[in-house]
């Protein structure tokens, strides 16, 4: 911990000698003091350090000494947030700092300044974002250069620009980075300037992780030894391991099996990190030697260590701090598991297990907490109150330090909730299911698919990447993983294809609705032969199919001749009962028509036709078709919330429609803690899926997400009434909900009171595609919200065929028909009417 602590404060301390690190009211203890806090990260110092950065600022003086305490402060407080995962604060802060030496200071080019450049290196290194790291990296290398700069900072900077190029798989230009990294620093060492631990071997473990990526083995395994040589074994920050397990993994790749399980079993772990990570390249040799009387004794040993880290993760930190973590280690667990379930069907129950936790595991915790916080010591809702936090501290026009002191609360009150109730983690568990749980929720002629990537090692410089998928039936004791295909002989069927008309009616034609079909449900035949009802969850790039729409080898449309159920995982099977049956009279709350530029009402009704709408542009309008100057009129919707109203008449308990000015935010969110059994919402829906859309959306970019699933799921979400302001980059009154209703929003709600969510909007399936946890969006955040069964569009919709479609839907549905069933009718009553293609009547889709 110490090394940690001097590290923070060396960087800063390299500026200016070591005699000089302190202000006047400030003593190099205290700063010590504050280091080693947020080292065993504690946010007890940060209000403080906040202001007093504020003070610095505002100090009409500007000297040596202020620059100094100011760059410090900036230093912890970066640390900090780096540490805690708050990126987006993280580059606040540096924004700021730059922005006050840029105003405050007569020289551009300062030991500060390149210090802070150095600094948005390293944060975009954490944001995964290359070509902004090289941005900074480039032009804080002229920086130092035109100073003649050549500190410790400066090698630093040339380590980050290699990681960089690295990120960018430009093996070659990270190699002449990390190359110069390591000599600048040998150099240092050489004149006594800097101490070998701040970092020299963990510079070497990046040019042998370099050197193996361009096959370089011999140099790659000459930087490992001198690691290991002369690094401790058993200290907690040293590299020793990490070098180890590096130097297994290049001896592996030349196939010296025999020194890589011998340099493996050199390590003795002191971390669960440590062991889990030698279990994991343990695992790893045993498949490529096909050592079965290891392999899955040292899977099961990995997965128990992630398992007991993951567990401490949920139980001491926030979402914010958390998510980052289980997303990683997620993936990791679901590859290798996958990889190895398919070799040896005795790892198969195990690795199913792996994809429900990693997929799932997020959820589980969110509807946790939604479950027992009504009941922590007796306080009313500590949950609901964590996400009023939250929903404040991403708002528009909140300021940096009121959304770092709500930021704060967030976590402190969800640390609060997960130690203070022991049930947490059972409720967790029991979301998350396991194989038995699954099984034993079958009934005779049912089948469960769970469809995920499975890589293949042919050895260890040679991966495929296939789509697998799980199969489990009611009698047998194991699942079984079938390998379906390589992922990119599927993607490149559908993966760029865009949603007009013409792309989708050519997507699910006779042709590429077959090919899909052989390649993804073909080879699981002769496990589905017999099926009577299909379970089936997707995985990644699948989620963006409609997997019913496909042709079968009899030209059939599968969701028209199988009983198919889509879920959003397969523990779901246990509470499968009803398949969403309108039982006796369920209240229902539909949102229609808004008035996107919250004018007042019109002819009694709202306006919901422009002067300059004629019948044809009616026809064409797509419900997530936005213009230049914001969101058009949707008159289909009006008609669609009407027909509802009247169909359910006396098939419904309490009716309640919010329609123009009353289609609110505010409305909608008045549904949480007491939701109806169903929700009905017409509407424009948006996904951002990509940069160029991001910088095009005045809105994307006023938001602030406080880790990278929160950004996305701000990305995707629901227009209603005043929407159009926000949308268009314009102020909304204060104490009013802006009008855009994001699904990171829907998330912090509870409407687990709710059966059925109806989404007749655009793309409400999509959003951002994790290849484990699926599609963070609209129905991500639903689930998060306790909703059950969703009614979704997986393309932009047409706003009349829509309309048709869900009066249609709602009239079986109120005759008693399973929602599953209705939908089908629904879609052959648009077939029947003339709507047969299926850019019309197939992007609708549900999910429990």
């Amino acid at each position: 911990m110490r090394q940690i602590v001097k590290y923070i404060l060396f960087l800063t301390i390299l500026l200016c000698g070591a005699s000089q690190v302190h202000s006047q009211s400030i003593s190099a203890a205290l700063w010590d003091y504050m280091a080693n806090n947020i080292a065993e990260g504690k946010s007890d110092d940060i209000p403080f350090l906040l202001s007093y950065k504020a003070e610095l600022e505002s100090r009409p003086e500007w000297d040596d000494n202020t620059k100094q305490t100011y760059i410090m402060t900036v230093s912890l407080l970066t640390e900090y947030y780096s540490r805690n995962g708050l990126l987006q604060d993280e580059e606040t802060i540096l924004k700021e700092a730059i922005r006050a030496f840029s105003a405050k200071d007569s020289v551009a080019n300062s030991p500060y300044t390149r210090r802070l450049w150095l600094s948005m290196t390293r944060l975009q290194k954490d944001l995964g974002d290359a070509a902004t790291l090289l941005q900074y990296g480039h032009e804080a290398l002229r920086m130092f250069e035109r100073a003649q700069d050549y500190s410790y900072d400066y090698s630093v900077l040339l380590h980050n620009m290699a990681l960089g190029y690295s990120m960018n798989k430009d093996w070659l230009s990270a190699k002449l980075y990390i190359d110069e990294a390591i000599d600048r620093f040998d150099a240092l060492l050489q004149a006594k300037a800097v101490p070998v631990e701040w970092g020299y071997y963990h510079f070497r473990n990046a040019r042998g992780l370099i050197a193996t990526e361009l096959g370089h083995y011999d140099e790659a395994i000459k930087d490992f030894q001198e690691v290991m040589q002369h690094s401790a074994a058993n200290t907690l920050s040293s590299p020793y391991t990490l070098a180890v397990n590096n130097l297994a993994t290049v001896y592996m790749k030349l196939s010296r099996y025999g020194e890589a399980r011998e340099t493996l079993n050199k390590i003795q772990p002191q971390t669960l990190e440590e062991a889990a990570l030698q279990y994991q390249n343990l695992a790893v040799l045993d498949y490529l030697t096909s050592d079965a009387d290891s392999m899955t004794t040292h899977l099961s040993k990995y997965n128990e260590y992630r398992h007991t880290m993951a567990s401490n993760i949920i139980t001491a930190f926030s979402e914010t701090e958390r998510a980052a973590y289980l997303k990683q280690v997620g993936m990791e667990m679901v590859f290798l598991n996958n990889m190895i379930a398919y070799r040896r069907v005795d790892a198969a129950a195990e690795g199913l297990e792996a994809n429900l936790f990693a997929r799932s595991v997020n959820i589980a915790i969110h509807k946790a907490l939604i479950g027992k916080s009504h009941t922590i010591n007796g306080q009313d809702s500590i949950f609901t109150k964590t996400n009023a936090l939250r929903e404040a501290a991403t708002r528009m026009g909140v300021t940096r330090s009121e959304r770092d002191s709500l930021h704060r609360l967030i976590i402190e009150n969800e640390k609060f909730m997960l130690r203070s109730n022991p049930d947490i983690q059972k409720s967790v568990a029991a979301y998350l299911g396991d194989y038995e749980t699954i099984r034993a929720g079958l009934k005779e002629g049912d089948v469960a698919v769970m469809f995920c990537y499975m890589p293949e090692m042919e050895s260890a410089t040679s991966v495929t990447a296939n789509f697998g998928a799980y199969i489990i039936t009611p009698s047998d004791t194991v699942p079984r993983l079938v390998k379906l295909c390589e992922v990119d002989t599927v993607e490149d069927i559908f993966y760029h294809s865009d949603s007009t008309p013409e792309s989708i009616s050519a997507l699910y034609s006779d042709d590429k609705a077959h090919r899909l079909y052989n390649l993804l449900w073909q080879p699981l035949q002769p496990y589905l032969s017999d099926a009577k009802r299909i379970y089936y969850s997707t995985a990644g790039t699948l989620s963006m199919i409609n997997h019913e729409a496909l042709i079968d080898k009899d030209g059939v449309r599968q969701g028209f001749k199988s009983d198919m159920v889509y879920l959003s995982t397969p523990t779901m099977v246990a509470d499968f009962c009803s398949d969403g049956e309108m039982s006796k009279t369920p209240d229902i709350a539909l949102f229609g028509a808004p008035a996107f530029d919250n004018s007042s009402k019109k002819n009694g009704k709202g306006s919901s036709k422009s002067d300059n709408d004629s019948v044809e542009d009616e026809i064409l309008k797509l419900r997530g078709d936005v213009m230049r100057d914001g969101w058009h009129l949707l008159p289909g919707t009006r008609r669609e919330v009407e027909g509802i109203c009247s169909i359910l008449k006396g098939k419904a308990g309490n009716i309640k429609s919010y329609l123009d000015v009353d289609a609110t935010e505010e409305n909608f969110k008045a549904l949480s803690g007491h939701s109806p059994r169903i929700i009905h919402i017409a509407t424009h829906g948006f996904v951002i899926s990509t940069r160029q859309q991001y910088a095009q959306s005045l809105f994307a970019q006023s938001l602030t997400g406080l880790n990278e699933k929160n950004s996305y799921m701000q990305w995707s979400g629901l227009l209603l009434a005043g929407g159009n302001n926000a949308w268009k980059g314009k102020p909304v009154p204060d104490n009013t909900e802006n009008g855009v209703l994001t699904a990171d929003e829907i998330s912090r709600l509870d409407l687990s009171g709710t059966d059925l969510v109806v989404l007749s909007a655009c793309e409400t399936a999509r959003g951002h595609i994790d290849p484990v946890e699926g599609v963070w969006g609209l129905q991500r955040a639903f689930k998060e919200a306790g909703v059950r069964t969703m009614l979704m569009t997986l393309w932009k919709v047409p706003d009349t065929t829509t309309a048709m479609f869900m009066e249609s839907f709602y009239r079986h549905l109120a005759e008693g028909a399973p929602v599953r069933a209705a939908v089908r009718e629904a879609q052959k009553h648009l077939i029947r009417s003339g709507a047969d293609d299926p850019f019309c009547w197939a992007p609708f889709i549900v999910m429990d």
